[in-house]
């Protein structure tokens, strides 16, 4: 199984790009504002077509699949999340499941299966309340059960899923992101904190201007050139030992003294 792109491109947006996602690993994309992750991750998700090129989940380009059939197959979660405060955080998740099994009230399994997840992303506390009644860190792990509950999907597409989730908890939603690629899904995420992607990621993705200008294993693909490359920053290093990763930026010389 895998996930393609053959040239993919989607014009002032996207250069023409190939691509091959696996099970197994956890990839992360990064880049500045308007680098192209999100768009990257559109056409990955099968929610944007490629103007040129194709892409495809399992030989199957995805253009073909049903907007039902696609979201069977591949969950994801975008930047922008729909407006559904009304929700309680159970409701929220278990709409995750609704391209397999409708929306009818929810079975004693699939209760099971929701509350799992919400444990998981530390909201079991939370089932019973609305969205809107949640700080934005609480709404955007509900929203991320939404696209983590089907353990059926073959791959996970989700849009800076640490978003506003304070540092505690960022662990949980990166275990969590891990847990799924163990259990033999398609995982690729996109993230501004490197020290995330550092933490997290067996692959980081980088992207500038629409092009990808990096790919390969954190450690080594994220680097003081790369860096450079990727956002324009001279000096930066990139510290990776066995406690501990993270970047360090140079301080501006008005902050010095």
């Amino acid at each position: 199984m895998s996930l393609d792109l053959v040239d993919a491109e989607v014009r002032g947006r996207l250069a023409p790009t190939t691509l091959s996602f696996a099970p197994g690993a956890v990839v992360a994309v990064v880049g500045e504002n308007g680098a192209g992750k999100s768009t990257l991750l559109d056409v990955l998700a099968g929610l944007l077509a490629p103007q040129g090129g194709a892409a495809s989940l399992d030989a199957a380009p995805l253009a073909t699949l049903s907007a039902r059939e696609r979201a069977r197959r591949i969950a994801s979660l975008g930047q922008r999340s729909p407006d559904c405060d009304e929700l309680t955080v159970e409701e929220r998740i278990a709409q995750g499941l609704a391209p397999r099994r409708g929306h009818a009230l929810l079975d004693a399994p699939t209760a099971a299966r929701v509350r799992a997840v919400a444990v998981e992303l530390g909201l079991e506390a939370q089932l019973a309340t609305p969205l809107g009644a949640l700080s934005g860190g609480f709404r955007r792990r509900a929203h991320l059960g939404r696209a983590l509950v089907d353990a059926e999907a073959q791959a996970v597409i989700v849009d800076e899923p640490h978003a506003g989730v304070d540092v505690a908890q960022q662990a949980l939603v990166s275990r969590a992101l891990r847990a799924r690629a163990r259990a033999g899904q398609i995982v690729v995420y996109s993230v501004h904190d490197l020290a995330v992607a550092l933490q997290c990621a067996d692959r980081v993705i980088g992207l500038r201007g629409g092009r990808v200008v990096l790919d390969g294993p954190p450690a080594r693909a994220l680097t003081t050139g790369s860096l450079e490359a990727l956002y324009g920053i001279h000096g930066a290093r990139v510290v990776v030992d066995d406690d501990a990763v993270g970047v360090l930026l140079p301080r501006e010389r008005a902050l010095k003294g």
